[in-house]
Formats: structure tokens, C-alpha cells, sequence
């Protein structure tokens, strides 16, 4: 039986990408598919979600009709490991592309063109369209990422806290939120800036918080907006580009890139609104986790990832 390899990053630190690659390979175990996560340091092992995900690690034996995905994060020479054997490039980062390679105008190094890449998966619309731009030619699969409506409830209860991921972006927060405390617009609430907590303990964060931080530039699909969204969360910030699809007006804040002042203000003024119409910001947060229940289910990452690789390996 084809044996299909997911490469990983030995990404200790909660990372949803890594989430994601473990998912996939999840779902194509148990729709009978023979497929492992691919791990570089022996007996290492992602601990901060719950799983039983089968591990394989480097070096490992390839055999010709086994089929490697790799993260886009591996660079130009990703085509140059097992010479022959069947590659899919996993790109949940399109602006992370071209990392590692150089301005040499002769250098066209690239796995997207070489003949062992048989197509690229992607996690969002944005992602399609810039590989579609840079490389007319591949073949592109979009798979829609889930949001685990179980893990991430619906709470509509909240505090009056403001959460956001420290690892994102923390110079935007910083400035945003010193800013408003020069205003005095945060007396009475709270400030939690998440990091180096488990999935199930993010989620006890974003559950009880009325207002989320959105801080990511650039990214393929921004997942913490989205879990923010589920739980109920009034989403403020940056659309990571990625987040375009679904950070829309009626239910969410989108702030273009950079500008630190309207950020501020936007803060401020849901801030006032949560406290003067809380019918208002309840109906915000319940929509907004309607959206992502109904667009990143489970159920449909599950169809798009069994359907892609039936559809690449013939079956």
C-alpha cells in the first residue's frame, strides 16, 4: 500500500499549522489510507493537543509508490530528497513561498515545476490565487481548514477581557494598548495576552473573552481569529490576507494593516458599545461563530482531504 509521509517541524510551541498537518493525516488513517506524520528528532512528538497521531521518523526508507508532502517552509530544494518519488507541497503560508531563496536572477530553483511535485495543497483562497498568479501551470488543491466546534463551543457569556496572541505581531498590541490605557479606555477590563498555553487552555481564554486582537500580516488562513470567532469572540485587526474570507464587516472589525490609530479607536469603541448595548455585541459574537461553524467544519476539511488524495492516487 502507498505509504503518504507529511513532513513536520519539530514545532514544540503551539503552531496551528502543525495542528493541521496532524489532522490530515488523522483523517486519511481513518479512511483507510496508509499515512504518517514525519518528524526529524527521534521520539519527538507534539504535546500541547490531545492525539494518537501515527509518527514516523527521519531518516526514513521511501519507496517509489509512497508520496511525500512537504510544508512550503522546506524551501527550494524540496524535490531534490528520494529523486522519483511523488511529492505534494502543503502551503498554508503563501507568503512564506520563497523563504530561503535567493535574488540570483539565474537561480530558478523551484519544487513547484519539477515533475516529481504532482500539485500543491492550499488552505485558503488567498493562497490559490497567489500560486495561481506564480505558477499557471500547477495543479492546486484547496482544502479548507476546520475550526473543532466541540474544542471551541459558543459562549456568550463573557468578561470584560481582551485577548490576543503574544507571539503575533506583540509591537501593534503593545502600541494599541498603551494607547487606550492613555485614554483610560480599558478601565474595568482586563488584558491577556496568550502564550505557551495548551489548545484546550487557549480555548478557556478565548471562551471568556468579549474582544479578540487580530495581528497576523501575513499568513495562508489566521487560525487564532477564527477559534476567537467560534467561541464567540468580537474579532479586531488585521486580516492576515488570508483572513479576508471570513473576517467580514456584519460580525468582525477588520483594521487595514498598520494603521495603529484606528485600531485604537475601534478597540475603544466596541469597548463603550459592549458596555452600552451588550444586546449588540452578544448578536456580533453569535454570528460570527455561526460563520465559522458553517464554513470550517470538520466535516468539510474531512471531504476535501479524503476527495483530494482519492482523486491523486487514483482511488
Amino acid at each position: 500500500m502507498t505509504q503518504i509521509y507529511y513532513l513536520c517541524p519539530d514545532v514544540a510551541e503551539a503552531c496551528g499549522g502543525v495542528r493541521v498537518i496532524y489532522r490530515h493525516v488523522d483523517i486519511l488513517n481513518a479512511h483507510g489510507f496508509d499515512a504518517q506524520v514525519l518528524h526529524h528528532e527521534p521520539g519527538f512528538r507534539c504535546s500541547w493537543f490531545e492525539h494518537q497521531t501515527r509518527i514516523a521518523y527521519m531518516p526514513r526508507t521511501v519507496q517509489p509508490d509512497d508520496v511525500l508532502v512537504y510544508p512550503e517552509v522546506f524551501g527550494p530544494d524540496i524535490a531534490e530528497y528520494a529523486p522519483g518519488v511523488r511529492k505534494v507541497v502543503f502551503v498554508q503560508g503563501a507568503y512564506l513561498t520563497f523563504q530561503n531563496y535567493t535574488f540570483d536572477p539565474n537561480d530558478m530553483r523551484t519544487p513547484y515545476t519539477h515533475p516529481d511535485v504532482l500539485e500543491a495543497m492550499v488552505v485558503s483562497i488567498d493562497t490559490y490565487n497567489y500560486l495561481r498568479y506564480v505558477f499557471p501551470g500547477l495543479k492546486i488543491v484547496r482544502i479548507s481548514p476546520s475550526i473543532d466546534p466541540i474544542l471551541f463551543p459558543l459562549q456568550t457569556e463573557k468578561k470584560k477581557q481582551i485577548a490576543f496572541m503574544s507571539r503575533r505581531n506583540a509591537e501593534d498590541a503593545l502600541q494599541v494598548i498603551n494607547i487606550l490605557k492613555q485614554r483610560k479606555a480599558l478601565n474595568g477590563w482586563t488584558i491577556f495576552p496568550i502564550q505557551h498555553m495548551s489548545q484546550s487552555e487557549v480555548s478557556a481564554v478565548l471562551q471568556e473573552s468579549a474582544i479578540f486582537l487580530s495581528l497576523g500580516i501575513a499568513e495562508g488562513c489566521p487560525l487564532p481569529p477564527m477559534e476567537a470567532m467560534a467561541c464567540g469572540c468580537i474579532v479586531i485587526g488585521y486580516n492576515g490576507r488570508g483572513g479576508r474570507e471570513y473576517m467580514r464587516p456584519w460580525f468582525c472589525r477588520p483594521i487595514k494593516t498598520g494603521d495603529i490609530i484606528e485600531f485604537a479607536r475601534m478597540v475603544e469603541k466596541m469597548t463603550r458599545d459592549y458596555e452600552a448595548k451588550p444586546g449588540v455585541a452578544a448578536s456580533m459574537g453569535t454570528a460570527a461563530s455561526h460563520y465559522i461553524r458553517d464554513h470550517y467544519s470538520p466535516e468539510r476539511e474531512e471531504k476535501g482531504v479524503v476527495g483530494m488524495w482519492k482523486d491523486l492516487l487514483g482511488k
